[in-house]
C-alpha cells in the first residue's frame, strides 16, 4: 500500500492525472487485501460462518480489479506493438 501511495504522488506530480490512476488502484487494492487480512483474523478469533464469506467476497474484489487491470493493459499493449511493427517496417 505505501508504494501504491508512492506511485500516486509521483504519478499526480510528473503526469498529471493520467498517472495517478496506477498508484490510486495499488492503494485501494492494498486497502482490499487489509481489510481482508482483518477479516481473517477475525475469524480465527470467533470462528463465524459470516466472517469466511466476508473474506471471499473481498477476495473476489480484489481478483475482479486485477482481471480487469490486466485486461486494459493488453489491450492498451496491442496498438503500441503494432506501432513498433510498423516503425521496424517503414524505417528498417
Amino acid at each position: 500500500m505505501i508504494t501504491g501511495i508512492i506511485n500516486a504522488l509521483v504519478g499526480a506530480i510528473f503526469g498529471v492525472i493520467i498517472g495517478a490512476i496506477p498508484g490510486l488502484v495499488s492503494v485501494w487494492l492494498g486497502y482490499i487485501i487489509y481489510k481482508s487480512g482483518v477479516e481473517a483474523s477475525e475469524f480465527l478469533k470467533d470462528q463465524k460462518e459470516e466472517r469466511v464469506e466476508g473474506i471471499l467476497e473481498l477476495y473476489g474484489k480484489f481478483l475482479k480489479v486485477q482481471g480487469i487491470l490486466l485486461i486494459v493493459g493488453l489491450l492498451l499493449m496491442i496498438p503500441f506493438f503494432l506501432l513498433g511493427l510498423a516503425s521496424v517496417a517503414f524505417f528498417g
